[in-house]
């Protein structure tokens, strides 16, 4: 995002042991990554456009999004 890498910090009680731990890092993390989005956009075609690339998007309300 804009603020580069920002941590996430988590604590609990229940977590007594490493195996609870890893198991709720694992969960933390894969609820965190943003799966990829789609989108009905139209626009004039762009050659240099390739699978992966990153557009920034304004909608037609003003809402600003990037998608990959």
């Amino acid at each position: 995002g804009p603020f580069g890498r920002v941590p996430t910090f988590y604590s609990s009680a229940t977590l007594t042991t490493s195996n609870l731990a890893q198991s709720a890092a694992t969960k933390l993390l894969r609820d965190s990554l943003k799966p990829n989005a789609t989108a009905d956009l139209s626009r004039v075609p762009n050659p240099c456009l390739e699978p992966g690339d990153i557009l920034r998007v304004t909608y037609g309300n003003g809402d600003r999004d990037l998608l990959q």
